[in-house]
């Protein structure tokens, strides 16, 4: 009897298994059709919508997944997609930075040092998709550039243009069902609203990943997109001072800045 059970559990364990690397396979050929059949802004790039795809999807994933019997991480958005019911909730619970104390000023100017592009920008399009592991999304979001304050000097942007920034997060339909994925540093940006923008190139695609962000309104500010980002709208911050400190940091650089980063 002990034995019986023991097979049957095998057998059903396989089974699972077996069903999550095929809905993987199968989910991603779906993110990669939603992806191909939508217009979206890739810089300067050459590439097609899955080519570009193939690089922004590995520069996420999910933070907690479970384990099968090899030690490997079993896709969750399959996992959950075979064994729930209704939209499906991930959220990133990033642990506590260890970070040295520094004053607005002082960040504003790191962020500034070692981002390779420095724009106020509005969002536009957000187009989702799944991480190469399946197990989380990110969103490559169209922005049009309103001020520029430290340009790429390997692609020149003008104010007007349209560039993509990747940012991890996002919402998905997938086969029916919703998809909802929350990073605790980045939060979720919205379409049609102006942020202060610290970007990192990604050469091969022509666009940018999300270092830290701001949303900009009128006076204090609310929000903000990012591990540092956040903190220094705690401490209480309006969009004059940012902005007046941004451009100074760009203006002065520290003597110790190295420039962009090389990501």
């Amino acid at each position: 009897m002990k034995r019986s059970h023991l097979i049957l559990i095998s057998v059903f364990l396989c089974l699972i298994l077996g069903l999550t690397a095929l809905g993987a396979a199968s989910l991603k050929a779906e993110s990669q059709t939603q992806g191909s059949s939508q217009n979206q802004t890739t810089g300067a790039s050459a590439l097609t919508p899955d080519q570009v795809e193939a690089i922004h999807s590995k520069l996420y994933r999910g933070l907690f997944s479970l384990i099968d019997k090899n030690g490997n991480p079993i896709p969750e958005i399959p996992r959950l997609l075979a064994s729930t019911s209704g939209d499906i909730h991930l959220q990133n619970h990033e642990g506590a930075l260890d970070t040295v104390p520094m004053t607005n000023q002082q960040w504003i100017a790191h962020f500034a040092c070692y981002s390779d592009l420095v724009v106020v920008g509005t969002t536009g399009v957000g187009i989702s998709h799944m991480t190469a592991d399946s197990s989380f999304l990110y969103t490559d979001w169209g922005f049009l550039i309103n001020q520029i304050f430290k340009n790429n000097s390997n692609a020149p942007v003008q104010v007007g243009s349209s560039i993509t920034s990747v940012v991890p997060g996002g919402e998905l339909s997938v086969q029916g069902r919703m998809v909802y994925a929350r990073d605790d540093y980045y939060g979720r940006l919205a379409a049609g609203r102006q942020y202060l923008l610290f970007l990192v190139s990604i050469p091969n695609t022509g666009t940018y990943r999300l270092s830290e962000a701001f949303e900009l309104t009128n006076g204090r500010l609310n929000r903000a997109h990012g591990p540092i980002s956040v903190g220094i709208v705690s401490q209480g911050i309006d969009r004059g001072d940012l902005l007046t400190l941004t451009q100074n940091a760009v203006k002065s650089p520290a003597t110790d800045c190295k420039g962009g980063s090389k990501q």
